[in-house]
């Protein structure tokens, strides 16, 4: 199992929910989350901490935060959610100590964010500098928060649980959510599950 790998398969399913949603249809994008969430409930990584290169951005995500009184309205509009949550993520929510979940949560965060700067529905005010912020830092990319170093402990980390853990029983519990996943993708797209 690679972090990197599952950070970007966060961020791809984060697309897909919000691409759901800007076309007016009904998803439950929480039910996708903690469905994701689940695959690597039980994997846990020694303390490291995430990039400092983070306080730098999150001192520019503070400032548009301020300007646009984001943190009051943190879900009108939703956008400001997805914003926010790429720095409450590590400096609140973490303390700047890294946990899986919550750099799957930072990927599914950022694909959902992805889909307001493409389709130019981020609110006219603000659109240009979360646009720069995103682009300028990469903040949808896992060396932004987690250098290479690390990601290569975190990987032997993982996979020396799941090697512990009788690992075919983690790949088959992994198996299983994507398999729900891919079905209500189907459901919602309809298609094939495989597309």
């Amino acid at each position: 199992m690679d972090i990197n790998n599952l950070f970007k398969n966060a961020y791809k399913k984060g697309r897909e929910v919000q691409e759901v949603e800007h076309s007016g249809k009904e998803i439950d994008g929480r039910a996708i989350w903690q469905e994701l969430e689940k695959t690597v409930e039980k994997l846990n990584i020694s303390e490291m901490k995430y990039n400092d290169s983070l306080e730098k951005v999150y001192k520019k995500i503070d400032k548009i935060d301020k300007q646009f009184n984001m943190s009051d309205n943190e879900t009108s509009p939703k956008s400001n959610h997805f914003l926010l949550q790429l720095r409450n993520l590590v400096q609140k929510k973490s303390n700047f100590i890294i946990k899986i979940n919550r750099i799957l949560q930072l990927g599914f965060n950022a694909g959902q964010l992805s889909i307001y700067i493409e389709k130019n529905t981020l609110p006219i005010d603000r659109a240009g500098k979360i646009k720069k912020l995103l682009n300028k830092y990469k903040l949808d990319k896992l060396e932004t928060y987690v250098d290479l170093q690390k990601q290569k402990q975190i990987n032997e980390q993982i996979n020396t649980q799941i090697n512990q853990s009788g690992g075919s029983n983690y790949y088959q519990k992994y198996l299983k959510y994507k398999n729900k996943y891919l079905q209500l993708k189907q459901d919602l797209f309809g298609g094939h599950k495989n597309d």
